[in-house]
């Protein structure tokens, strides 16, 4: 007997999906935020994990940990990051060495290069998706 009901794919019913859902917070420790009364331009860099909350617009944005697209931000760059959590609007491609998470409320219209891509259902794609091989996924 299972201690816990669980779905066809072998998850427990219900359980929230790893990185994305309510219950946990969008913005990475240490992170600096674009908040959404901000529109930015330019080629923002940062060390630390980036929240985009606005409106930014740049040829590239680059980021040596975690980047979320907030769900109601729009974003026309392409981003290279460790991970990339995408909730909002994305006009650009994403380059990874690590996750992307697209949760159900992202639309990107780009191309996707990553180690490990997650996809709720509802999110939209508009380009190729290419799985690139990591020298280390943890």
């Amino acid at each position: 007997m299972a201690l816990f009901k669980q779905t066809d794919d072998g998850r427990p019913d219900k359980a929230p999906l790893p990185g994305i859902g309510r219950s946990r917070s969008i913005r990475p420790n240490n992170a600096s935020v674009i908040s959404s009364t901000l529109i930015a331009e330019g080629k923002p860099s940062a060390a630390e994990g980036l929240l985009i909350e606005g409106r930014l617009e740049c040829t590239t944005a680059h980021h040596q940990k975690h980047l979320v697209v907030g769900e109601n931000s729009r974003v026309k760059a392409d981003i290279h990051a460790n991970t990339v959590t995408v909730l909002g609007q994305l006009v650009g491609n994403i380059r990874s060495n690590g996750m992307v998470w697209l949760a159900k409320s992202a639309h990107v219209k780009g191309d996707i290069f990553c180690g490990c891509l997650f996809i709720e259902e509802g999110a939209r794609v508009e380009g190729k998706i290419e799985m690139e091989e990591t020298a280390d996924r943890s």
